[in-house]
């Protein structure tokens, strides 16, 4: 999968920069309803239990909206260090 060089997309690499003229088209996808993905999860891993299965998606959702909020890479509010270590 391809991005910019910024890194403004999750679960994507970087481009060197004689690529970046070869995608001119960007796609925005929208995640699952949560009980589809429920239900995608159980299908695919049928030894996983309701229980486990909300819970996984439970917790991605809460990874992508940390993502969503937290300024890409190399874009930070001057000043900002990051989370503490």
């Amino acid at each position: 999968m391809a991005c910019c060089r910024l890194g403004l997309y999750t679960g994507t690499h970087v481009l060197n920069a004689s690529h970046l003229d070869r995608w001119t088209t960007v796609f925005s996808m929208s995640y699952l309803p949560e009980e589809r993905e429920e239900s995608l999860l159980l299908t695919k891993v049928p030894s996983l239990d309701q229980k486990m299965a909300k819970a996984l998606v439970k917790l991605a959702n809460a990874v992508r909206r940390a993502a969503e909020q937290e300024p890409p890479p190399g874009l930070r509010k001057h000043g900002h260090r990051g989370p503490a270590r």
